[in-house]
């Protein structure tokens, strides 16, 4: 008799996804346990719902991108910026695999201006965040941290039209207090929170022990003339 071959494909809470040999924490979370950063997506499933349109900056391997695909629904959109190039083809592939049709993929680095952005041995297009002109934008979640400030400095006037939630992970103390500064410009109030890498039980059941002590500060605020609640 012949076995059967086992799928390389990674079961996730979300979908599928194709296995890598990244050592990122998001990309050993999927392959150990089939989630990344789920009190995340437990914060932002009450104010995220369908028609929604979403901003992403950093794909995370589309951990987050498969659950958001679903909560904005067929009338809603996700759009992922990535400028990393094989996390970029990584993010694709997902997407692909998982035929989501209202995400929309950006090969970019957000910055304050258009031109070049080098990133350790590779260089990546820069773009402003206004100029994507998105028709909505209800939440903006930064996944890459230190990069919050410059992109803020090219997303004024998408800013001041949709007044989105902005969801980001912030860098190290010393570009977090910039970060948390440049928002506020822009932002009514603000909070913190230290959401945990990994649920206690995992999808698959088992206990999520490599990440127990891994957290990520991030910010939660909204901009322009609409009031928000956070916690610590």
């Amino acid at each position: 008799m012949t076995r059967a071959k086992a799928s390389p494909l990674l079961t996730t809470r979300y979908g599928i996804a194709a296995p890598n040999a990244s050592d990122t924490p998001a990309a050993r979370a999927l392959q150990l346990y089939g989630e990344w950063a789920e009190q995340e997506t437990d914060l932002l499933s009450g104010v995220v719902t369908d028609g929604h349109h979403v901003l992403e900056v950093g794909g995370d391997h589309a951990a987050h991108t498969l659950w958001l695909a679903l909560a904005v629904g067929d009338t809603g959109a996700v759009h992922v910026v990535e400028p990393r190039r094989l996390p970029f083809q990584q993010l694709c592939a997902n997407i692909a695999l998982n035929q989501l049709a209202n995400v929309h993929t950006h090969h970019a680095y957000l910055g304050a201006n258009d031109g070049n952005e080098g990133l350790a041995s590779e260089t990546t297009r820069r773009i402003r965040l206004d100029s994507l002109a998105l028709p909505a934008l209800h939440l903006l979640k930064v996944n890459i941290p230190d990069v919050l400030e410059d992109l803020l400095k090219g997303a004024g006037a998408t800013l001041v039209e949709h007044r989105p939630l902005v969801y980001a992970r912030l860098g190290g103390p010393a570009s977090a207090e910039r970060e948390v500064d440049a928002v506020k410009a822009w932002a009514i109030g603000s909070g913190r929170t230290h959401p945990p890498c990994s649920t206690q039980i995992t999808t698959r059941g088992s206990p999520a022990t490599c990440f127990r002590a891994c957290s990520a500060a991030t910010s939660l605020r909204r901009t322009p003339r609409a009031a928000w609640t956070s916690t610590r």
